[in-house]
């Protein structure tokens, strides 16, 4: 008798359908490997046999028959493999014969011909979108192919859009046409469909176009665009050859016309060019004119080199003069655009230079490309005179000095008193409002007194002194309207960037305890632990140690964090004056000592002891934060420490109490139509013993409750779910747990109620 592995039947197993179809199924049979049948009955039909199937049999993979296979009924194959060694294939019949694959279909003799005879027609068809859908080749190297017609028949071509393609090799092409016309027409119908007579080949042959006709009243030769907006061109080597062309004409002289809108161009490349009237009488003038009131222009230009006289107007006659003009009332303009020599403009002594623009803005601007070249207004001489800037404008800015480069400023200096002063008694003075920037007043040993109310906005507002006083005895915080941010008191603990280590921030247990060891780094840079799940810039304003290995003790403030390449870039030497605005104590100091895989850090966050009014968790809370914002609410890194005597509450939320993990609540959702497992990430941690109470929160007159008792050893580990009492709903459905290796305890439905609707269920978790 066989040695049992798991469970053995002796006899007959029979499997009915279970006394509740909704929790013990019809009676299926699933196997999850091999099933072994050991009978050895023929099958003579499809009742009979080792193995009997009532209903269809599905086979996922190969299946082997050792024996006759007879198919008594219609056939569908797959993949069919058909070998002639034993004798041939036929196919015979008086039945029409039809083959439909969707891939390549090949008949290869390789000892005989191929022959395809019809009666009637034959048809070679093909269908691929491409030039080669039809192909008739013959594959020797002497191999020809004949087309033949009948002795009356037509031999005829005709294409597609892919055109016809005749190709020789070393061979000539001869097209005959005996007592006949020859056309060779392209009719085309987009763009480039171009008619191509060519010669390759640097040989000294040529394209001979020559008639014999006889023709005395129109052209022997001809070239004619005989559409309207046809171009002719004729060149040499598209105007790069060595060649010229000539064109001789007679007595009759030269004319060019072109039609209305019709340009003529006139090129020389690399040459002297000469356009001449050599006069010999009054009024034989050279004129280049633009006619007509349209919106062109008469361009004379020059790229010559000429320091001096690259473009020259000029009239060699003493008494000439040289007019450039406008009509009268135009509404045109003089532009003179010079180069870096400037513009002179010089006149004799006793010459006046008068710019005026008759109702039109002005400017007058130097635009500077190195140090020194300086707009200079200036009143020269030592009397009682006056450099006058002024207008007669009503805007509120009727006058403005501007000083727009990146880094410009204003300097306003005198040896007297410096004035500044509006007869405005609404708007006043102000100073500094069109942009975020630093205002200064008084030095730092100077005293500055405001009179009237001070009334200060902003985010920040930083006094830097020995003792603050303020003789009012209300403080009133309120940041910002509502739903804007929190209200509260910041504590900045004591903490440095430096190399001994020390500091308040850093005293503290780590968040990461007992540290971990860096991938690397530079002076500006340290890379976390590869395993590091944080998010980007989740450890900005976090403060991190070196606490053993290479550069240990340094203390550095973390400025961002990449989160795909584990970079946390620190607060440079740089930044303490560029970014942070040199704080004190230090925060911005580069690593002195390059951190390496040796390098085991601590991360700390608790720089901000913060009181305050949380208004997202509606609480007032005591926090500590890395960085804080007075427009945001703080970065909770955690919650602090109290130690008070008694303490009365109409409600306590407790993680651990006494040191033992607390009762856990909380919810989620099922899908009621499928048994899809919901992982419950609020259990204390993964792994332990825990007593599991759900009940639904929504239709709970309906849906089904549940007791189950929870144990895993680790987290890597599968655990246990027994269920100690189980409540059906209204459509028979229960509850199921498990608990897989590597996650959190999962609750199913087993079965589902079935309807497209969702439920909410409560969990509570008792631990020990």
């Amino acid at each position: 008798m066989s040695a049992p592995l798991s469970t053995l039947f002796h006899g007959d197993l029979t499997i009915e359908t279970g006394s509740d179809q909704a929790l013990y199924g019809l009676g299926d049979l699933n196997v999850s490997n091999n099933t072994l049948i050991l009978g050895t009955s023929n099958s003579t039909n499809a009742g009979t046999g080792a193995l009997r199937v009532a209903g269809g049999l599905g086979v996922g993979a190969d299946a082997y028959l050792g024996a006759l296979l007879n198919v008594s009924s219609t056939s569908n194959l797959q993949t069919t493999f058909i070998d002639t060694s034993l004798g041939g294939f036929y196919v015979s019949g008086g039945n029409t014969i039809t083959m439909s694959v969707g891939a390549a279909v090949s008949l290869t003799s390789t000892g005989g011909n191929s022959s395809i005879i019809s009666n009637n027609s034959t048809i070679i068809q093909g269908g691929l979108n491409s030039g080669n859908a039809v192909q008739i080749l013959a594959s020797n190297a002497a191999g020809g192919v004949n087309v033949l017609s009948g002795q009356s028949g037509q031999l005829a071509l005709t294409a597609g859009s892919g055109g016809i393609q005749g190709l020789t090799s070393s061979g000539n092409i001869n097209l005959t046409a005996n007592n006949g016309s020859g056309n060779f027409i392209v009719n085309s119908s987009v763009g480039n469909q171009n008619l191509t007579l060519s010669m390759s080949g640097g040989t000294d042959s040529q394209i001979l176009i020559q008639s014999d006709g006889i023709n005395t009243t129109l052209p022997a030769i001809k070239i004619n665009s005989s559409n309207s907006a046809g171009n002719i061109q004729i060149a040499n080597n598209g105007g790069l050859g060595a060649g010229s062309i000539s064109t001789l004409t007679g007595s009759g002289g030269y004319t060019v016309t072109t039609n209305t809108g019709g340009p003529i161009q006139i090129t020389a490349q690399a040459a002297a060019s000469y356009f001449v009237v050599n006069s010999t009488a009054s009024n034989q003038n050279l004129t280049i004119g633009m006619n007509g009131a349209t919106n062109s222009a008469l361009i004379l230009q020059s790229a010559g080199t000429n320091s001096t006289g690259a473009l020259l107007i000029r009239n060699t006659n003493t008494s000439g003069s040289i007019l450039i003009s406008q009509p009268a009332s135009s509404s045109g303009k003089v532009e003179i655009d010079t180069g870096s020599s400037g513009l002179s403009a010089i006149t004799q002594t006793g010459g006046g230079i008068n710019l005026t623009s008759n109702g039109g803005t002005s400017s007058f601007t130097n635009a500077t490309t190195a140090d020194n070249q300086n707009l200079t207004v200036s009143v020269a001489g030592t009397t009682d005179s006056k450099l006058i800037l002024s207008s007669a404008g009503t805007s509120n800015q009727a006058l403005q000095i501007l000083a727009t480069g990146t880094s410009s400023g204003i300097y306003a200096s005198a040896v007297g008193s410096v004035q500044i002063n509006s007869s405005d008694s609404t708007n006043g003075i102000s100073i500094g409002t069109l942009s975020n920037v630093p205002i200064k007043i008084g030095g730092s040993t100077s005293t500055t007194t405001v009179y009237g109310n001070l009334d200060v906005r902003g985010t920040t507002t930083t006094v830097e002194s020995t003792v603050v006083k303020i003789t009012d005895n209300l403080l009133e915080l309120n940041v910002g309207p509502s739903g804007s941010a929190d209200s509260g008191v910041a504590l900045k603990r004591y903490q440095s960037a430096n190399n001994a280590g020390t500091g308040d921030v850093v005293a503290d247990t780590p968040d990461n305890s007992p540290g971990q060891l860096a991938q690397g780094g530079s002076t500006t840079s340290i890379t976390l632990i590869a395993t590091d799940t944080k998010p980007d810039n989740y450890y900005n304003g976090y403060w991190i140690k070196i606490l053993s290995g290479t550069g240990a003790n340094q203390v550095r403030r973390i400025k961002s964090y990449n989160a795909t390449t584990k970079v946390a870039s620190i607060y440079t030497t740089a930044d303490q004056t560029g970014v942070l605005g040199n704080p004190i104590p230090v925060e911005g100091l580069d690593f002195t000592t390059t951190p390496t895989i040796t390098s085991l850090y601590g991360l700390y966050p608790c720089e901000w002891i913060i009181a305050m009014w949380d208004s997202t968790a509606n609480e007032y809370s005591i926090v500590c934060s890395p960085m804080i914002s007075g427009s945001a609410t703080p970065i909770i890194a955690h919650y602090v420490n109290l130690h008070v005597n008694n303490i009365i509450a109409n409600q306590i939320t407790a993680t651990t109490i006494n040191g033992a993990t607390a009762d856990v609540s909380s919810t989620f959702t099922l899908t009621d139509n499928n048994t899809t497992p919901v992982s419950l990430t609020g259990v204390p941690f993964n792994y332990g013993v825990y007593i599991l109470l759900v009940k639904p929160t929504t239709a709970s007159a309906t849906r089904p409750f549940a007791i189950f008792v929870l144990g895993r050893a680790n987290s890597t580990s599968t655990g246990t779910a027994s269920r100690l009492t189980s409540v059906k709903g209204t459509s028979n459905e229960q509850l199921d747990a498990q608990w897989n290796a590597s996650s959190f305890p999962q609750i199913f439905y087993r079965p589902a109620p079935g309807s497209n609707t969702t439920t909410n269920y409560t969990y509570k978790v008792i631990s020990v």
